[in-house]
């Protein structure tokens, strides 16, 4: 979605039995007039869903309110919210990274679940709280499910990572190259901090389609790399 009316045509023709919401972030600014305008774009989605069916909804989002309202105000009958918000129906407990692997402790529709897979990232840890969300929903097998996640390989671009020596040195590269707002871009930089090494570099380039103060979006990174960074390669005018 990059303007307003997509969603609401895409959903008129797909009619979602569950449709979910999993952020509304500071992206394509450059085609609305403020955020609260994408989150009202993004619940378009609610506008043709089954009355009968689901909408889920990040309830640690700022706009969760706002989103909550619009799923409601269309009678969908099963409203559920994810997150670490001690509130959320679905909630992530803790996150971390043990022997190269994401660990991540969650409630499930009230169940308790220990998850180890390739996926790194506490961004990573909210998908998986929204897919097995799915799997719940659907009555699936919640055990097969999280084997297959142990399993998963995330795509090139989405924070793929790889092992690589140089001149005996051992060099861990993330491959999270695929798109940036300001929000993913935070994310992917404060990710750094689950990983132990001798020198952590962010090589990062411009965020794109953020209208009229994307100079201060750019800015407002500093402190996430400098905290998270001990070095840091900048490409385009905006991110230098």
């Amino acid at each position: 979605m990059s303007s307003a009316g997509e969603i609401d045509n895409l959903s008129s023709i797909i009619q979602p039995d569950i449709a979910i919401i999993t952020n509304v972030e500071a992206v394509h600014l450059e085609f609305f007039n403020s955020i609260s305008d994408i989150a009202a774009a993004k619940s378009e989605i609610f506008n043709h869903s089954n009355k009968s069916g689901w909408a889920i909804i990040n309830r640690d989002n700022e706009y969760f309110d706002l989103l909550y309202h619009h799923a409601n105000k269309q009678n969908i009958k099963n409203i559920l919210h994810f997150g670490e918000n001690a509130n959320s129906n679905n909630r992530l407990v803790n996150y971390q990274i043990i022997d190269g692997l994401s660990v991540i402790n969650c409630y499930i529709n009230g169940q308790q679940y220990h998850i180890k897979t390739r996926l790194f990232g506490k961004y990573q840890a909210m998908n998986i709280l929204v897919a097995l969300s799915v799997v719940s929903i659907l009555d699936l097998d919640m055990q097969q499910a999280i084997s297959n996640l142990s399993n998963f390989e995330v795509i090139t671009g989405r924070g793929k990572t790889s092992q690589v020596k140089i001149e005996g040195k051992k060099i861990t590269i993330i491959d999270d190259s695929y798109n940036a707002g300001p929000k993913s871009m935070r994310a992917s930089l404060e990710n750094l901090q689950f990983y132990e090494a001798q020198r952590k570099i962010a090589i990062i380039s411009d965020m794109l389609e953020l209208g009229p103060e994307e100079i201060k979006f750019h800015q407002d990174l500093a402190p996430s790399i400098i905290k998270n960074a001990d070095y840091v390669i900048t490409f385009g005018t905006l991110m230098q």
